[in-house]
């Protein structure tokens, strides 16, 4: 994708300047609330570009940070949050299933996994405000959703009642598969509710809880949003908990809402694309002031749209340096590196694509900036750390010991005289990850299979990020299509643009079916973005 060099606000620009047309004593004890970092950075980066001598920068937040800072719980890491899922899992289900003569219990690794799907469904449950006693009921007969679901409007209860008769008719007969779903399905809510005592008597919790913990405490009347005023910046696909979040902010502060939308969009009920955001605009208008600007660059915009064929991912790495060449040729040095984007849909090509960098454009150094950094699973470190952990005399040692060894061994690695800051860097924050996971380890007070501990460690570690030197100021942009969000770049390089990428083929893991999240407005394939 080429855009051309007509100079139009970004969307961050248009937020800017409508902040800095508000009162000296307002911006005292206002409150940013963005989608995700990166976004903060630019906008920091246009709203300094606007002022001069000494200046008063609001405070940002992103509505995770926003949403932790006023829980009293900790949002704690995966398996610690599985782990208390298994034990109420295991106290519920096999109370109401008890074991037969020679039948064993589920081990936590068997059940590590599907404990992922649980949790899921529980996080969803809360951030949609979910009445989880009433979707985990066993219903069947139809005069049952009348008399329990009479909250449900007849379109919904039509779903509902579709849902139990297609489940009717899938397990029909004898079924292992069915049995064991029912057993389970009937111990959920029971689940849900012990695993949520668990959590609260240790002050942590997932990220739906702290949502609902929030909102719900703010409806009994409690003061959460102080004397603050808010600029909620960005959004798009709300749900039910941000919903109400929000409408609770600007109930009881001053608060001012700000989209990045197009009228292309918007104003075409035909556009699914415009479909959240026209929901956004009626629920909460923009202000006056920013409703000012122009909405309909795309009408107004001379724009370029090519779609190149290729016939491997790697082939369209190979395009990138041509890409660049055009650039330089079309636009001369009016080309700026930070007006260039690569959009990566499959992250898996990113070291790829920076080999692929020309080393100058327009006889510039070319600078880089990776938004997402540097997959750790790619580097040499991380595959070092695998085979360490593979040698014989480290599979017989204990969780914890296998953890201190493997800190020993990184702390080695980080202090070799050849060894360069970005290696030093990435064995610094895996011995902080390991150090986490050790007090996890301690918090479950169980010895956990050594096959089990090594797949976590590993797992644990791809999870991070590589430190990259990189100009986030002057150089190209490199990032994930969730990254692009509230962005706005001349020139964009989309790949791997395939109907498996864009917009994805979601096949989610979970024990609800679609219609009976339609029915209960929980998250379906058609809202995740």
């Amino acid at each position: 994708m080429k855009n051309n060099q007509i100079e139009t606000k970004s969307f961050l620009r248009k937020v800017a300047e409508d902040v800095c047309k508000m009162p000296k004593e307002q911006l005292t004890d206002l409150i940013l609330i963005f989608t995700n970092r990166r976004a903060i950075k630019y906008f920091e980066k246009e709203y300094k570009s606007m002022q001069e001598g000494v200046f008063m920068m609001p405070e940002c937040k992103t509505i995770n940070d926003f949403v932790t800072s006023l829980s009293p719980y900790k949002q704690a890491d995966e398996l610690s949050l599985v782990y208390l899922l298994y034990k109420s899992y295991s106290s519920i289900y096999y109370s109401k299933n008890p074991l037969a003569e020679n039948e064993e219990a589920e081990s936590f690794e068997n059940f590590f996994f599907w404990g992922k799907t649980i949790l899921g469904d529980f996080d969803d449950i809360d951030k949609n405000l979910v009445d989880a006693r009433k979707l985990y009921s066993t219903l069947s007969e139809e005069k049952e959703i009348d008399e329990l679901f009479d909250f449900l409007d007849e379109k919904q209860k039509i779903v509902l009642l579709q849902y139990f008769n297609d489940f009717k008719k899938l397990y029909s007969g004898e079924s292992k598969l069915k049995d064991n779903f029912v057993k389970i399905w009937n111990c959920l809510f029971d689940i849900y509710s012990d695993f949520k005592k668990r959590l609260s008597d240790n002050s942590i919790a997932y990220s739906g809880m702290i949502y609902r913990e929030l909102v719900e405490r703010e409806s009994n009347n409690e003061v959460l949003f102080g004397e603050n005023a808010y600029a909620i910046i960005g959004f798009n696909v709300l749900n039910q908990s941000e919903t109400l979040l929000f409408q609770q902010i600007r109930e009881s502060n001053s608060t001012f809402f700000y989209w990045d939308y197009d009228t292309y969009y918007t104003e075409d009920k035909r556009q699914e694309a415009g479909l959240f955001m026209r929901e956004n605009i009626t629920k909460f208008p923009c202000s006056e002031t920013y409703k000012e600007n122009d909405f309909s660059q795309i009408k107004n915009n001379d724009s370029e749209i090519n779609i190149i064929k290729t016939s491997y991912e790697t082939s369209q790495v190979l395009y990138i340096r041509k890409w660049i060449k055009d650039l330089e040729e079309r636009y001369g040095d009016s080309l700026r590196q930070n007006q260039i984007a690569i959009i990566l849909l499959n992250e898996n090509l990113l070291p790829y694509v920076v080999k692929a960098l020309p080393n100058t454009i327009n006889n510039q150094a070319t600078q880089v900036n990776i938004t997402m950094g540097y997959p750790f699973k790619f580097s040499n470190l991380y595959e070092e750390i695998s085979i360490f952990l593979d040698k014989p005399e480290n599979k017989s040692l204990s969780a914890t010991e296998q953890i201190d060894k493997l800190i020993e061994f990184l702390k080695d690695k980080g202090k070799g005289e050849t060894c360069s800051n970005e290696v030093k860097e990435s064995a610094f924050r895996s011995i902080e990850k390991l150090t986490d996971f050790k007090q996890t380890i301690d918090f479950i007070k169980e010895e956990l299979p050594e096959t089990f501990i090594r797949k976590t460690i590993l797992r644990l570690l791809q999870k991070q990020s590589m430190p990259f030197e990189s100009d986030s100021i002057n150089g190209v942009q490199i990032m994930g299509l969730l990254e692009s969000r509230n962005l706005d770049f001349s020139h964009v390089l989309l790949l791997s643009a395939t109907s498996t990428q864009l917009p994805g083929s979601v096949n989610s893991i979970t024990f609800i079916s679609n219609s009976l999240r339609r029915a209960f407005g929980l998250t379906t394939d058609d809202r995740k973005l």
